[in-house]
């Protein structure tokens, strides 16, 4: 680290950065512990572990999120643990072939990366929205809440987020009517579904998480970071993110522990957050696991009832639609960009974002070879 990484500047920034994801992770994480067969106290305690090693390998801010596509699918398809701790396990094993076949890159186009992008912060915006309160005071207190933080961002250049975020998880936490957590390592699924059942249903929720995490995890992930971190960011390379997520899902299949990836909307979050170094994973890490300690030994849960939740995941999808700058400059990214916000309105789903990037990208690139050969 340089002498400016241990300034009060970029310590306050690494502190109140570490929170600035924590209104993505806490509400999936507080889905998944309701599914017989995974416990909370495990669930945060892994993703504080987790955020620890990644910091120590990837030497830059690296966030650790929920596999969002198989949490989400899950809903619909009543997945139980089972099914989603082996779509998980499968994703290891995909991601660990590519590694030891010595895989350096993966055959996706920066321009349909920025596309999942541009799709994943308008999945934000609408997932804000339907966080807001039904109260209207609340709700009230949630819109000024945004246009502060949006604010002092950007005319003041305060990143403020992460302080926010920082609030918002303390006061999540409670003790009310709660029993103490309890450690489940059942493997048995919470359905009685048949076994063909349960593997077309890991199907349907390993396939469109392998796509988005390669373009937006892995491939995602890495350009964020070179956007962020210029200066220290060599150690985040496509092989090394296949390493660990890859090993890490394996170890959380089997735990079982929080199903991750390194998703670039959270880079985006640590980062407008104030984080600049490793220390944040440290200081997000030692703060999940102790409340990991704190539920299992004192019943402590987490409430997702709160007004600065749509707020905060706001302000997370506003920033993370810079990333998606670079399709301003051509006609392609134009298209691509409409595109995107176009289908994720019809759908909400970033599979189908990622699909017609290809395509378009594809169609692109037969007309810009035909003018050539002409």
């Amino acid at each position: 680290m340089t002498k400016s990484a241990f300034s009060m500047r970029a310590l306050a920034g690494d502190f109140f950065g570490a929170f600035s994801d924590s209104a993505i992770l806490l509400p999936i994480v507080m889905f998944l512990a309701r599914i017989p067969g995974f416990s909370l106290s495990l669930l945060i305690g892994s993703a504080g572990l987790t955020y620890i090693l990644a910091g120590r390998f990837f030497r830059v801010p690296m966030p650790v999120q929920p596999l969002k596509s198989i949490a989400i699918a899950s809903v619909t398809l009543g997945a139980g643990a089972l099914e989603i701790r082996a779509a998980g396990f499968l994703l290891g094993v995909f991601f660990l072939v590519l590694f030891f076949l010595k895989v350096r890159s993966l055959p996706i186009p920066e321009p349909v990366v920025r596309s999942v992008q541009a799709g994943l912060g308008i999945l934000l915006l609408i997932q804000a929205k339907r966080a807001l309160p039904v109260d209207p005071i609340q709700a009230i207190s949630s819109g000024l809440l945004l246009l502060m933080i949006l604010l002092l961002h950007y005319s003041f250049r305060i990143p403020s987020l992460g302080f926010f975020a920082l609030a918002f998880f303390l006061n999540s936490l409670t003790s009310e009517h709660l029993p103490p957590g309890t450690l489940v390592t059942d493997f048995a699924p919470s359905h009685s579904g048949e076994l063909k059942q349960s593997f077309w249903m890991v199907a349907s929720l390993l396939l469109p998480q392998l796509a988005l995490t390669s373009a937006n995890s892995i491939t995602g992930a890495r350009l964020a970071s070179e956007h962020y971190f210029k200066e220290s960011c060599e150690r985040v390379t496509i092989p090394r993110l296949m390493c660990f997520v890859g090993t890490g899902n394996l170890i959380a299949a089997l735990v079982p522990g929080l199903p991750f990836c390194h998703g670039s909307g959270g880079t985006t979050a640590h980062a407008k957050g104030g984080a600049t170094t490793e220390r944040m994973n440290w200081i997000i890490g030692a703060g999940l696991l102790l409340l990991s300690l704190l539920i299992h030994t004192r019943g402590l849960a987490i409430r997702t009832d709160n007004f600065a939740l749509s707020s905060i995941i706001a302000c997370v999808g506003f920033f993370h639609l810079e990333l998606a700058g670079p399709l301003l400059r051509d006609l392609r990214g134009r298209i691509l960009l409409c595109l995107s916000v176009l289908i994720i309105f019809l759908t909400s789903d970033l599979l189908w974002v990622l699909g017609a990037a290809f395509l378009i990208y594809g169609l692109f690139k037969i007309r810009k070879k035909g003018e050539a050969s002409a």
